[in-house]
């Protein structure tokens, strides 16, 4: 191939490509505001898997899906505050409005996310 100064043939670098899309799972995406809400809600959840979720637990979850999901109808919010800050500030207001108790620690963890960034 031209690419490698024909050091490697076509074959060699499919394989080698295959190879590290599975080592990745075919994760090369950057993540998006859903994974991220997600992710915040697992290490808010007491680190329980979704299905074994309270349903305060998953009324807050999908109340913050809903709310990040209105705010995809104006770009100016997407692109003005990144995909982390909108994930955790969504998930914090559907427990604050959902009266789901927040142990302190669990509140840390959210506020610390929200300015991470």
């Amino acid at each position: 191939m031209y690419i490698t100064d024909r050091s490697s043939t076509r074959e060699n670098i499919l394989s080698t490509e295959i190879e590290i899309l599975n080592t990745l799972g075919f994760r090369v995406s950057k993540p998006t505001i859903f994974h991220f809400v997600q992710w915040f809600s697992h290490l808010a959840n007491s680190d329980k898997p979704s299905l074994l979720w309270s349903p305060e637990q998953l009324k807050s979850f999908n109340l913050a899906c809903y709310t990040l999901e209105m705010c995809l109808l104006d770009s100016r919010i997407v692109t003005r505050y990144p995909a982390s800050k909108l994930a955790a500030a969504a998930l914090f207001m559907s427990k604050k409005v959902g009266g789901v108790l927040l142990m302190s620690k669990k509140v840390s963890v959210l506020e610390r996310m929200y300015r991470m960034n």
